[in-house]
């Protein structure tokens, strides 16, 4: 089998198409998001750990003592980080919610940011409508009269496409 290396410069002149960036893939597990690409909030739910994952981030919010807002642009990612226990957030606090508007995001089931509802009930033929999104996976909290349903991952939802992946992650406690 023979193998041809067409130059980059051939490439962009002949307008072929460029090799996509390999998905972000996000798992949820029963009761909380368990992967977002080779983040494994279960493992280390750290900002360092994210930081390793995602590269550097491009801001980094100390909202008070227990909020952390943390931000990587380039791939439209947000992650909450929160303290409980005092101190710094942003320095020992662990992820609990996050919000992927990056293409590069898709489910563990291939839905992406972009797709459509139709892609959505094919990639999760559960997933139950929630005025301006869809909840994927639902999971029911173990607090208070443990019948509260809440959504562990949900996609967003506007001008007939998914705009965003919003999920719960629950390092910091409830």
């Amino acid at each position: 089998m023979r193998r041809f290396i067409v130059p980059l410069t051939l490439v962009l002149t002949l307008g072929l198409p460029a090799v996509a960036p390999a998905a972000l893939r996000i798992k949820p597990g029963r009761l909380s998001v368990k992967k977002i690409g080779t983040f494994k909030p279960q493992r280390n739910a750290s900002l360092d750990a994210a930081t390793r994952a995602f590269g550097k981030p491009s801001a980094v919010r100390d909202d008070d003592d227990n909020v952390c807002n943390v931000r990587w642009k380039d791939i439209g990612l947000k992650i909450v980080f929160v303290n409980l226990g005092g101190g710094s957030a942003c320095g020992e606090g662990s992820a609990q919610t996050f919000r992927a508007e990056g293409e590069r995001f898709a489910t563990s089931q291939g839905l992406r940011v972009r797709g459509s509802a139709r892609a959505v009930l094919n990639a999760h033929p559960n997933a139950e409508r929630h005025r301006s999104s869809f909840w994927l996976k639902t999971a029911v909290s173990p607090f208070g009269d443990g019948d509260t349903e809440y959504p562990v991952l949900r996609a967003e939802f506007g001008a007939g496409r998914v705009t965003a992946f919003n999920g719960f992650i629950g390092a910091a406690g409830e």
